[in-house]
C-alpha cells in the first residue's frame, strides 16, 4: 500500500501488506470466505453403512440357484427308497346278519367248509392268502359258528317248541341239581337227606 507525501513522492508503508486481487477486482483477504474453502478428501469411513441383522443361527436363503442346490444335496438326509406296493390287507369286519350281507371272504369260509369239506388249516391258509392278514388260534372257526348262527332261518312253529323245551329242562335240572347236592353231602360223610330238604335248607342259609 502506498500514498503521496507532502513533497510529492510516493512512499511505501512498511507495515502494509499487499493483498491479492482476483479477476473481478475484489481484494482477497485472509478473512475472505473463499480462502477458507478447502478440498476435503473423500473419507470412506464416513459413508453410512446399513447395519446387518443377525441371523441367530438360522441360515439365510441364498440367491444363487447352484449354491442352493448344493446345500440341499449336502444338508438333506438321504431319502429312503420307496418300497414296492404290497398286497392290500383286508379286515373281515363284523359278522354279517345274513348271507346276502356276507363278504366274499365269509362266503369262501362257508363254501370251503360245507361244500368242499376242507380242514381248518387249509381254510386258514387260503383266507390269509386272499386277505393278506394272519389269523391265530380258532379265529376262523369261531367266526364260522357265528356265521351259521346268523344265517339260519328259524321256522315259526319251532318257536313254541323252543320255549316249552327250555321250561321242562330247567325244571328237571332244578330237581336233579338238589339231588346231586344231597349225594355230595352224603359222600363227604354227612347224613342222607332228600333233595327237597337240601333245597329248603339252602334257602334258609342264604337269608
Amino acid at each position: 500500500m502506498s500514498f503521496t507525501a507532502l513533497n510529492g513522492e510516493d512512499m511505501e508503508l512498511p507495515f502494509a501488506e499487499h493483498e491479492p486481487i482476483d479477476s473481478t477486482g475484489v481484494t482477497l483477504t485472509s478473512e475472505s470466505p473463499t480462502s477458507k474453502i478447502k478440498e476435503e478428501p473423500n473419507d470412506v469411513s464416513k459413508t453410512p453403512v446399513t447395519p446387518q441383522k443377525r441371523s441367530h443361527g438360522k441360515k439365510q436363503p441364498s440367491t444363487d440357484p447352484e449354491a442352493e442346490t448344493n446345500d440341499n444335496d449336502e444338508g438333506s438326509p438321504t431319502k429312503r427308497s420307496r418300497k414296492p406296493p404290497g398286497k392290500k390287507m383286508t379286515v373281515l369286519g363284523p359278522v354279517p346278519a345274513s348271507y346276502e350281507e356276507a363278504s366274499p371272504e365269509d362266503r369262501m369260509i362257508l363254501r370251503m367248509k360245507e361244500t368242499e369239506g376242507k380242514g381248518w388249516g387249509e381254510i386258514q391258509k387260503a383266507i390269509e392268502e386272499v386277505t393278506g392278514s394272519n389269523f391265530v388260534g380258532s379265529t376262523l372257526r369261531v367266526r364260522y359258528m357265528k356265521l351259521k348262527a346268523n344265517f339260519v332261518v328259524f321256522e315259526r312253529e319251532d318257536e313254541s317248541h323252543l320255549l316249552q323245551g327250555k321250561k321242562e329242562l330247567e325244571e328237571k335240572w332244578e330237581h336233579d341239581k338238589w339231588q346231586k347236592i344231597a349225594e355230595y353231602v352224603e359222600m363227604k360223610g354227612g347224613n342222607k337227606y332228600p333233595a327237597a330238604a337240601i333245597q329248603k335248607k339252602f334257602k334258609e342259609l342264604s337269608k
